[in-house]
């Protein structure tokens, strides 16, 4: 007997591809000049759309294109509005921002059509796979109890408290380190805002925090699933170790780490694994991060940077009140810059670079003291080097970077052909993995989607050069504990 294959997704996600390929032909065919105004208003329509489409062949909030959805609003929606209200863009420090005229106008025009292409092919690689094997509506809520009544592996006690010991204790030799170099805690804090300087050669003190996420992660999952003997013990043990993980993630000064790399995960595992989380309760989590992400980012550059006065928390609270400014204005939503001022450079002779910024991925393993001319970086170092060469050599040793991200990079590489191979893929693994997902019997593909869907994020946002490597060492570490410490009862 074969399985009836429902012609709804297909027929949602051809709406939206065609919604949004209308949208960008009319942009580059039929309107003359498009304005960038009507370029981000149809690329709000597309992202509208890709949610739409998400979330109806799902109902899951916390679906793959419900929340790249959301992400690509913020960068390719609300950052060039904000940029045309501000008429200033530039994605590193707001000293080189640029005023918004002549050829930087065009060059916007082209990065709207690029996202819009982009969004398009993104939907049609979801689609071509969903087409093929659907994901029937409502399914990842009865994921939590397939999971407990099939998965029997509990977590062996003795060896995950070792873990956790051996795995804290290397974070603390870490961090103790650099800030013992460093001269002290405060100075350390102080030295986060040029903190490419901080860890250069010494790349792995920056992930020395991984292995007691990845204890911290698989030990959180397995215990949702099945409650381990005495509970009390295990939440302060676990909670500990999480308080642990987060203050190493503040100590690399990339919020990042913290609320896509530790807290993402953890709000994942508790979705799929506990009880599926209301809308309601999301829009509560996404209010505390906002907040966390503004205060962390007082704490480690503005109060370097911009030299003000006063306590964290007061600039914190002045922060959140001009939020459009502190957010949309800041640093941290800057790929549509980079992709305009990358599309600006090719039209005035910038070579394609046929995948060189993809190269560094496959050297990463190798220790820089192990070989001290290994390539430096991949596409975020390639565009600040070669676009704001003063940025980035404005560090001792090393590079200060500005995120190129994923639309970038691929243009940059292979122009709108690499947009388009780039986005249909995503689409397609992003369909594959989570149909898994949400058909899981054990943890384990809950496990590692939690752990992959942050680095799909910083994908977007950055290079794949960092999103790439790192997915992979986290993956493996998360791996190498789940089957170390969850064994079958």
């Amino acid at each position: 007997m074969t399985a009836r294959v429902s012609s709804a997704p297909l027929v949602l996600a051809a709406c939206a591809a065609l919604a949004v390929a209308a949208g960008w032909l009319t942009a580059q065919v039929a309107v003359p000049d498009p304005g960038v105004a009507f370029l981000v208003v149809a690329t709000a329509g597309a992202c509208v759309a890709l949610a739409a489409y998400g979330f109806a062949t799902t109902r899951d909030p916390l679906s793959p294109l419900v929340v790249l959805s959301a992400i690509l609003c913020v960068l390719y929606v609300l950052r060039p509005a904000y940029i045309l209200a501000s008429g200033r863009i530039g994605p590193t420090r707001r000293i080189d921002d640029e005023l918004v005229s002549g050829p930087l106008y065009a060059a916007m025009q082209g990065a709207c059509g690029l996202v819009l292409l982009g969004l398009a092919c993104l939907a049609l690689g979801h689609a071509s796979y969903h087409f093929v094997d659907p994901v029937g509506r409502g399914a990842f809520r009865a994921t939590t109890a397939r999971i407990s009544a099939l998965d029997r592996r509990v977590v062996v006690g003795g060896s995950a408290l070792l873990a956790l010991a051996v795995c804290a204790a290397l974070e603390l030799w870490g961090y103790g380190t650099l800030i013992a170099e460093t001269g002290g805690l405060g100075a350390y804090v102080s030295s986060l805002s040029e903190r490419a300087s901080v860890f250069f050669g010494r790349g792995y003190l920056a992930q020395i925090g991984l292995p007691v996420k990845a204890v911290a992660l698989v030990l959180l999952a397995a215990f949702l699933v099945r409650r381990p003997p005495r509970a009390g013990a295990w939440r302060m043990i676990l909670g500990g170790a999480f308080v642990l993980v987060m203050f190493g993630d503040f100590l690399t000064g990339g919020r990042a780490a913290l609320l896509i790399g530790t807290f993402l995960p953890m709000v994942l595992l508790f979705h799929y694994l506990r009880a599926p989380l209301r809308v309601r309760t999301l829009v509560w989590v996404v209010g505390a991060a906002l907040i966390f992400f503004v205060g962390a980012r007082v704490a480690t550059r503005d109060s370097t940077y911009e030299g003000a006065g006063g306590s964290v928390v007061e600039l914190t609270t002045a922060q959140l009140r001009t939020l459009p400014e502190t957010t949309l204005g800041g640093r941290d939503a800057t790929p549509y810059d980079a992709l305009a001022m990358v599309v600006r450079a090719r039209s005035t002779g910038l070579e394609w670079q046929y995948g060189r910024t993809y190269l560094p991925i496959f050297t990463f393993p190798v220790p820089r003291f192990v070989w001290a001319d290994k390539p430096v970086g991949g596409g975020n170092t390639w565009f600040t080097r070669e676009l704001y060469p003063a940025y980035y050599y404005q560090s001792a040793g090393a590079g200060t970077e500005a995120s190129l991200s994923m639309l970038g990079e691929s243009y940059a590489n292979f122009g709108p052909g690499g947009v388009v191979a780039a986005c249909f893929a995503l689409g397609f693994v992003l369909a594959a993995v989570y149909r898994r997902v949400v058909a899981a019997t054990s943890v384990w593909p809950v496990l590692w989607w939690a752990v992959t869907l942050p680095y799909v994020i910083t994908l977007i946002r950055g290079d794949a050069f960092h999103s790439v490597t790192y997915w992979a060492l986290s993956s493996a570490l998360v791996f190498a504990a789940y089957r170390g410490l969850v064994r079958r009862a």
